[in-house]
């Protein structure tokens, strides 16, 4: 299996990423998130974690705020007793609230509107720890048709699967291609966070959810954050 620190030590650029995965002794499903910006704008914000376990991108500095807010700021992290729900979007919600499968809820969505088309990336952590990924991206690179993957893994102790909106490629970002990396499940924020491009990171997420059962609430799940800028 691959290294996450090691894919993104090559790769200067994936722009947002997702990695869900279980625990070596199977006992936590792992949901990884973290965010990249090339601009000032995007740089410009923090992950915040709120009461009910909600993690959400907020503005660092309001004088400095720059850019489309509908896409740089939402929800990235939802859960209940029934699934955890990560995106790099609004769909974030929508994925939350509505009780189907996540490829009828994705149905209604597309890329993201920027100039780059960026793929809408989504995963779901179920209790038993099974998982979904998906992409949503461009046709062909461009134009105004979505393509929609979906892949679907089997909780395997110490194994995730990761998923990036781009290539790596700071100066030319592309989408993401073929299917989500078999990785060793990451655990260590230090190491994920030292690997991420110091020019561009800007936050990371990690977080443990037990499984077999267990109610996922907030004091049942153990939360690591790092953020570019000091936490609001």
């Amino acid at each position: 299996m691959n290294n996450l620190a090691d894919i993104l030590k090559a790769a200067p650029y994936p722009g947002r990423g997702i990695a869900i995965g279980t625990t070596p002794d199977a006992l936590h499903g792992v949901i990884l998130y973290f965010i990249m910006g090339r601009s000032e704008g995007s740089r410009n914000r923090v992950f915040v974690e709120d009461s009910d376990g909600t993690l959400s991108t907020r503005v660092f500095d309001g004088s400095a705020a720059k850019g489309d807010p509908s896409l740089t700021l939402y929800n990235a992290v939802k859960y209940d007793s029934g699934a955890v729900i990560v995106s790099n979007g609004t769909q974030t919600d929508d994925l939350f609230a509505n009780d189907e499968p996540i490829s009828h809820t994705l149905a209604r969505w597309d890329y993201e509107g920027d100039d780059l088309c960026t793929p809408r990336i989504s995963g779901l952590l179920s209790p038993t720890g099974e998982a979904i990924l998906s992409i949503l991206k461009a046709s062909n690179g461009s134009g105004s048709l979505s393509t929609r993957h979906y892949f679907e893994y089997p909780r395997t102790a110490g194994e995730a699967r990761f998923i990036s909106t781009y290539d790596g490629d700071n100066a030319n970002p592309k989408a993401f291609r073929g299917e989500p990396l078999r990785i060793e499940t990451p655990l260590d924020v230090d190491e994920i966070w030292d690997a991420l491009n110091a020019d561009t990171k800007v936050a990371l997420y990690i977080a443990k959810f037990p499984l077999g059962g267990t109610q996922w609430n907030y004091d049942t799940v153990l939360t690591h954050i790092r953020n570019r800028h000091k936490s609001i």
